[in-house]
């Protein structure tokens, strides 16, 4: 659309083929995978940059296994905000549990993974850091892997054998009365 955008041509000889990049939209910024490639033409080079926004669209369409979610944290704006973490889902996102995991990350730019402690369960979250060309964390993607299967199996065989238990005590008294019952005739 002949859009001028510094930061397609620095840097652009050792740049990856495609990147990760805050783009400047009219009503926000985003973070978007990037891909740039360069024409030479008569009077100079022409630069093409295409890309795909990382977004709600974006992580609803990554196939995920049962139990688990993806989230992505937009790391774009000096300060932490709740607004920057997306879901691929509807639910409702408490980022307060969130922030010491992202910061962790944000200032190690190491892959980090932690439990969290909801209301309805544990779940393990494993932190990814999206860097951009220069090396900043542009992004945090969080995979989430619900320890609530996990929880309600060890409840029901915790539960399983305590009604085995009890049969077998019940059984072993009855078996005891009907032996004593006998001897003491």
């Amino acid at each position: 659309f002949g859009y001028r955008n510094a930061w397609i041509t620095t840097h652009i000889a050792d740049a990856p083929a495609a990147f990760l990049q805050g783009i400047e939209l009219p009503e926000e910024t985003t973070l978007a995978l990037v891909a740039v490639r360069t024409l030479a033409g008569g009077a100079g080079n022409l630069y093409i940059a295409g890309g795909r926004r990382l977004d709600r669209k974006f992580l609803q369409s990554l196939v995920l296994a049962p139990g688990m979610r993806v989230l992505l944290y937009q790391n774009l704006q000096p300060e932490a905000s709740s607004r920057q973490l997306i879901a691929g889902g509807d639910d409702p996102l408490e980022a307060a549990p969130l922030e010491p995991l992202i910061s962790r990350v944000v200032h190690s730019r190491q892959e980090t993974k932690d439990t969290i402690e909801w209301p309805d369960g544990p779940e393990t979250m494993d932190a990814l850091p999206l860097t951009g060309r220069d090396g900043s964390v542009l992004g945090v993607l969080l995979v989430g892997s619900s320890g609530r299967e996990l929880a309600a199996l060890v409840s029901r065989i915790r539960w399983s054998g305590v009604a085995f238990g009890s049969v077998a005590i019940a059984l072993g008294f009855a078996l005891a009365f009907v032996m004593s019952a006998r001897v003491t005739r």
